[in-house]
């Protein structure tokens, strides 16, 4: 059997299918100016400084920051609207995945793998993607899916076909060959606005970058579970079982010590009109549970929860007077944000080592309050 090179397997006109295009533009640069732009990195918002340059020509989009490349979704809306009658009527391109806004209230999930059977099986007929021009007022116009044309415009309009597929009026750039797409993921249909759904998807790089990353956490996943991808949805399903026993034991224990400090506290034969108390396990419902057990009017309190060298929470409680006075100055030695209600005061703390100085407030204004009444 004889064994074919690329040249005699592949006709000319193929090879100049699979030409790479081109990635760079010559133009003349009219002004250029120091500019700075306001950016997104890492989800961080920082500035960076540059140049804002105007050129004789471009083709970029004027004023579009650059301009997106093919990401698929022609095909997609093409084969949508033709098998399914789902008309596209919005789109987004972003950074890590875009999606589709088809005008059918749901997409069954069936029919979402079926279309992208389909799309992929486009992608590999190898399918040329021709822009054209014609006239605007030609009569093909009709036949052709567009958003319309402003009523202002005049000259040629571009259209770009899919070999076979179709043919829609579009100023972007594409792809010269569907081969140049890779592959495309389809990864949900989820509801949109106005009876509308999103279809998510993936094209390209961005399809090996996604899987790329779902192996990575498929492996830290297979460590930590102790078990393999199929059984990654059973063992954590076991674990949540397990952590909600778990913690409803919690929450019954602590019920029981909020119960007992309360107890050891009001069966002190002389008591300290002060309780104070902390623990670095508990929560806000500890902290009102040992509030509610010992009274506002047996005591004045102040409770906290959380690690002394973190934050926490703190709970100031006792009769009314006293604490809307003190709430707010303990709040502020603790380095923390509350509110007055309900007679308590309550809130979070970042400072928690500074618990001394806070019952020492608590200290000096009741003492004030006795040699007042003195």
């Amino acid at each position: 059997m004889k064994n074919e090179t690329l040249t005699e397997k592949y006709s000319d006109k193929q090879w100049k299918r699979a030409k790479k295009p081109r990635q760079d533009f010559d133009t003349k640069v009219a002004s250029c100016t120091p500019s700075k732009l306001k950016i997104v990195n890492n989800g961080k918002k920082e500035q960076i400084s540059g140049y804002d340059v105007i050129c004789d020509d471009t083709v970029l989009f004027p004023e579009g920051g650059g301009q997106p490349d093919d990401r698929g979704t022609h095909l997609i809306t093409a084969i949508a609207d033709e098998k399914y009658g789902w008309r596209t009527t919005s789109w987004d391109l972003g950074r890590e995945k875009s999606f589709i806004e088809m005008d059918t209230p749901a997409i069954k999930n069936e029919q979402l793998i079926q279309l992208e059977v389909d799309v992929n099986e486009a992608i590999r007929k190898c399918l040329p993607m021709t822009p054209r021009w014609v006239d605007a007022g030609s009569d093909e116009l009709k036949e052709i899916r567009s958003r319309g044309l402003p009523d202002d415009h005049v000259g040629l309009v571009r259209i770009v076909e899919i070999s076979s597929i179709e043919a829609n009026m579009c100023c972007g750039t594409h792809v010269s060959n569907l081969s140049h797409l890779q592959s495309i993921k389809l990864i949900s249909a989820e509801k949109g606005k106005k009876n509308k759904t999103n279809v998510y998807f993936l094209a390209g790089n961005r399809v090996l970058s996604y899987l790329g990353g779902t192996i990575e956490t498929e492996k830290k996943l297979n460590k930590l579970l102790k078990c393999g991808p199929g059984e990654f949805a059973q063992a954590v399903e076991k674990q949540q079982k397990t952590l909600k026993v778990t913690n409803k034991t919690n929450l019954l224990l602590l019920r029981e010590i909020a119960v007992l400090e309360a107890q050891r506290y009001l069966n002190k034969p002389e008591r300290d009109p002060i309780f104070c108390l902390h623990r670095k396990d508990g929560d806000s419902e500890f902290l009102n549970m040992v509030a509610n057990e010992i009274g506002c009017q047996n005591a004045l309190m102040m409770l906290s929860v959380g690690d002394e060298k973190a934050s926490g929470m703190f709970l100031v409680a006792g009769p009314e007077e006293i604490v809307s006075e003190v709430g707010p100055r303990i709040e502020e030695e603790l380095k923390g944000k509350g509110i007055f209600k309900n007679g308590r005061y309550q809130g979070k703390a970042t400072l928690l080592c500074n618990r001394d100085k806070a019952e020492k407030i608590l200290r000096e204004y009741t003492d004030k309050i006795i040699k007042t009444e003195d």
